[in-house]
């Protein structure tokens, strides 16, 4: 449950940043109670989140990354493409996490905010 909660802090943090300027969106989290994520150690959490950081800053659009190792929690980062929202230079990412049988997939659309600091975007483009 101490990860599911970091998890929505995590998440709220990143949303709350960065629509500061532009109008929050409503999010409902609850999807993460049962997720990859809410099972992973602090030291997987913190593994998967720089190596999300570290994609987007390094691949290019089509680029695979993975993360992790076979026995633990792992997974894959995929940059799908790359936009513009908001005059904001954003990316849109598809993963995979694995942990023991748990698996989620998913994507993610992140844009850089003016500090060059990666958010969740929520709002469709």
């Amino acid at each position: 449950m101490m990860r599911f909660a970091r998890a929505i802090r995590w998440i709220t943090l990143s949303f709350s940043t960065f629509f500061a300027a532009s109008g929050a969106v409503a999010f409902n989290t609850l999807f993460l109670r049962d997720s990859v994520m809410s099972e992973m150690n602090d030291a997987q959490y913190e593994q998967m989140r720089e190596s999300f950081y570290s994609a987007l800053e390094r691949l290019t659009a089509g680029e695979t990354m993975r993360w992790g190792d076979a026995e633990g929690a792992h997974g894959t980062i995929m940059m799908v493409e790359d936009f513009e929202y908001s005059n904001y230079s954003c990316r849109v990412t598809r993963f995979e996490n694995f942990l023991g049988s748990k698996t989620g997939a998913g994507e993610l659309r992140f844009c850089k905010d003016a500090n060059g600091d990666w958010k969740i975007l929520s709002t469709p483009r």
